[in-house]
């Protein structure tokens, strides 16, 4: 991604390295992306600083989804796509956060 592009679209944010792209593999984020549709996300996130999109794995899974901290509950895993229930991530589950998703690209392919 020229460094160009960053400044404008993407002003104060993350250093070019610490970013990727990552294609969305299920609808479970629909509302902003479907499967097939590309992710920018920030890989030098390594924890749950805030609420928002995440790419993190549990076990051998792989997950994009929504992350909100619950005090005293753990944190809530949230779909855009309704048809996905939320779940909890409570202390006994192992979770590795690979980064944050700074934009969600949706479109049809031509």
């Amino acid at each position: 991604i020229p460094k160009e592009c960053l400044k404008i679209y993407l002003p104060s944010k993350s250093d070019a390295a610490d970013l990727a792209l990552l294609t969305c593999y299920d609808n479970s984020m629909s509302d902003v992306a479907g499967a097939g549709d590309p992710a920018l996300i920030d890989t030098s996130v390594n924890a749950i600083n805030s609420d928002g999109a995440y790419v993190f794995t549990i076990e051998d899974d792989l997950y994009i989804r929504r992350l909100q901290k619950i005090p005293g509950s753990g944190i809530q895993v949230l779909s855009d796509n309704s048809s996905y229930q939320p779940w909890m991530i409570t202390s006994d589950i192992k979770i590795a956060v690979l980064g944050k998703v700074l934009k969600f690209w949706k479109g049809d392919s031509v």
